[in-house]
């Protein structure tokens, strides 16, 4: 399968998989096709920059901090479908469900994977290249 042909079937996925949930759950259906369609472009691109001999080390951080984002958001959007909880105005419904401020914890991971992306050497040139 090409590379678009796989872009369209996940976004496609995305835009029109929240049609299988009933009325009420179909924003958390619409949170968890968005971060599942985020992962697996992601990991696509990851293992073919990786077959490509490009800065492997960047492309797994990149994913990382993805997956550090997207998995907790697949996570609570499940939960809250089977059991909600109180979400005070002003704090993000993944905050609410863990007690922690994740929009900072976030914020901290992406600044210094951004960090390392930017301030590393590119990977060395394969001597096959």
């Amino acid at each position: 399968m090409t590379g678009w042909a796989l872009i369209l079937l996940v976004v496609a996925s995305r835009h029109y998989g929240v049609y299988i949930a009933h009325r009420p759950d179909r924003a958390d259906v619409w949170n968890i096709l968005g971060a599942v369609a985020i992962m697996a472009l992601a990991t696509a691109l990851t293992i073919q920059e990786r077959k490509a001999g490009n800065d492997g080390n960047a492309n797994l951080a990149t994913l990382g901090v993805l997956g550090f984002h997207e998995l907790p958001v697949i996570a609570a959007s499940a939960a809250w479908m089977v059991a909600p909880w109180d979400v005070p105005e002003g704090v993000g419904m993944l905050s609410a469900w863990s007690g922690l401020d994740l929009a900072r914890i976030s914020a901290t991971v992406v600044m210094l994977a951004v960090a390392y992306i930017v301030g590393r050497k590119p990977d060395p040139v394969r001597p096959d290249r």
